[in-house]
């Protein structure tokens, strides 16, 4: 089930907002599209410092769902984004380093 920035789902959604480093966004998600209980894994394509991932992780919560674990392709180690999750993370690439000017 997909979730969205704020105003591209149609119909009745859940949102959750979470603060970026120029401010603050939302994400949505369709009303009864998660059952009661249902088990859930979040699956994105990078994790930096974590904010949105929790964001799905809290509207998975709101409607109801479980959430196991966040699954992501690249870790940006070095925000530490991790740290702000509640559930195990598991990434396919991490250790990046923070660039040097």
């Amino acid at each position: 089930m997909p979730l969205r920035k704020k105003g591209k789902l149609p119909g009745p959604v859940e949102t959750a907002s979470f603060k970026k480093e120029y401010g603050e966004d939302f994400f949505q998600i369709q009303k009864d599209v998660i059952k009661q209980g249902q088990r859930v894994i979040v699956v994105d394509d990078i994790i930096a410092t974590g904010g949105s991932a929790a964001a799905a992780g809290q509207l998975i919560k709101q409607a109801g769902g479980t959430l196991l674990t966040y699954i992501f392709m690249l870790e940006l180690a070095f925000l530490k984004g991790r740290d702000n999750l509640d559930a195990p993370v598991y990434t396919l690439l991490s250790g990046q380093e923070e660039k040097q000017s």
